[in-house]
């Protein structure tokens, strides 16, 4: 045994055997300890992480919904605009069918009162010329027969029938 004492491998090896009981008897359950503390934090970590997720997936389920509506909306509104110009455009076709009836109305009856203003003044230039070849012709036939008497009193009569 005293060669095992004097031997320093065997004091080699017990040091190590010591430093081994005096490690996993004080250091170990530091170390286990930190260990444990890392994982929990790490866990406690994730556990935020999930529900910063699912609180994530939540607003964005919220908005693509709220999106949707908005988009239903959009096009309700735009379809309620697009029947109010088509009946708008009715409307207008309406309205301008209605005029051009009624100047086309008011440009007959122009036509119309200029037809007879002309066939009246056409009718009054005829009286006066048939009225004026009538004396011409009563005035040369008396003329060459006599009587100035009675070509007076005839031509008052024309006129006063005429007019």
């Amino acid at each position: 045994m005293e060669h095992m004492l004097n031997d320093p491998v065997t004091w080699v090896a017990a040091a190590f055997v010591l430093f081994m009981i005096g490690f996993v008897k004080l250091a170990l359950p530091k170390i286990a300890a930190m260990l444990d503390n890392r994982s929990q934090q790490i866990r406690d970590e994730l556990d935020r992480a999930v529900a910063l997720r699912e609180e994530a997936e939540a607003v964005l389920a919220e908005y693509q919904q709220k999106q949707r509506e908005m988009l239903a909306q959009a096009e309700q509104i735009l379809q309620q605009a697009s029947d109010d110009a088509d009946r708008m455009k009715a409307a207008a076709e309406e309205e301008m069918k209605e005029i051009v009836k009624r100047r086309s109305k008011s440009a007959q009856e122009k036509i119309e009162r200029a037809q007879q203003d002309a066939l009246r003044l056409v009718q009054a230039n005829m009286v006066d010329i048939a009225t004026q070849a009538a004396r011409t012709l009563i005035i040369e036939h008396l003329e060459t027969h006599g009587d100035d008497e009675l070509i007076d009193y005839a031509l008052e009569q024309v006129e006063r029938i005429v007019h």
